[in-house]
Formats: C-alpha cells, structure tokens, sequence
C-alpha cells in the first residue's frame, strides 16, 4: 500500500489519528521539560564541575555563599543534636552581634511619611501615600486608610505636631460607604 493511502487511511480514523497526535504532544513536553531540568545550574565556575553549595545555592567560596551561610548559622542550636551542642548564636560567643544604626527621628510629617512607607507593607502605593496624607490634612477618610495611618502610627509612634483626633470616618466597618439610597412606596 502507498505511503498516501496508508496515510489517508490513518486520517480518516479520527480517533487514531487525534490520539497520536496527543501522544506525540505529551512525548514532547515531557522531553523538554526533562532537557530543561537536566541543564546544569548557571556558576561562575568554568571547568565543567558544579562549584555550587547545595545548602546556600551559591558557588562554593563566593561572598554571597558567606553571607548565606552566616545567616543559617545566625541562632538556634549549635552542635550536634544527639552528642551535645548549645543553645545560642553560631560562630564566636564572646562577640555579640552589631547593632543596626539607630534611625533617626522625623522632624517633619513629610519625613515621618516617608518612614511610614518604608515600613509598611505596600508603602509606596499611591493609596499609602494618600491615607497618610488625607489623615493628617484632617480630611474625612475611609475607615481602610484610617486603619493604615494607624498601623504606620503603631510602627512608628505619632508624627510630629500630631494627628487630628479622632480621624474622621465617612464609613464604617459594619455599614460602607456610598450613595445614599431613595425608598420607594
């Protein structure tokens, strides 16, 4: 039988047909996933050996590798967990770790603003921003950006001068805000 008739034979069974081709798909994919998987992680090294620290996933040596490694060693218990160790930072006991540089105060709202979005999660959003602002303008804000302007004033303590107390709501929790609504009998 010739290649066409075999071929046109083939195609007119459509499940055979679709489900080879379905087959062939699947066979690729999984290949190039498997090639994909099998390419050797990318390292400074140049002999053709993997120089990189399972541990840290940085190459062995590196100071990325260092700062990994001083991390993981930061705390917790040192030592063999069944021939003894302590309790305690890794590394040299007799030294305590440095403190962080102490932040300045704000001297201004615009500074405290500013730290506030620093600090907060999604800080330097416009909505942030905006809560912060409104709130310290003395303008009616939603009971969303009064809940940020709080939690910055939490993390922070108040800015200088202070807020307008209370900050005006214009919803609440249990009844949002919004147009106001026409009963009809």
């Amino acid at each position: 039988m010739p290649i066409k008739e075999a071929f046109a034979k083939f195609t007119k069974n459509k499940p055979l047909f679709y489900g080879t081709l379905g087959v062939i798909g699947l066979g690729a994919i999984v290949y190039y996933r498997h090639k994909q998987s099998a390419t050797p992680p990318l390292s400074s090294d140049t002999t053709g050996t993997s120089n990189i620290d399972p541990n840290t996933g940085f190459a062995y040596g590196s100071p990325e590798e260092a700062a990994a490694l001083a991390q993981q060693s930061g705390g917790g218990f040192v030592g063999d967990p069944f021939g003894g160790g302590t309790f305690g930072s890794g590394g040299d006991t007799g030294n305590p770790p440095p403190t962080p540089a102490p932040v300045p105060a704000p001297d201004t709202r615009e500074q405290w603003i500013s730290h506030a979005q620093n600090v907060l999660p999604n800080g330097h959003s416009a909505a942030v921003r905006q809560a912060l602002v409104e709130v310290l303008s003395g303008l009616t804000v939603t009971s969303a950006e009064r809940r940020i302007f709080l939690e910055a004033v939490g993390v922070l303590g108040e800015p200088p001068g202070g807020y307008p107390k209370p900050i005006k709501v214009k919803d609440t929790s249990g009844h949002p805000g919004g147009d106001l609504v026409t009963v009809l009998k």
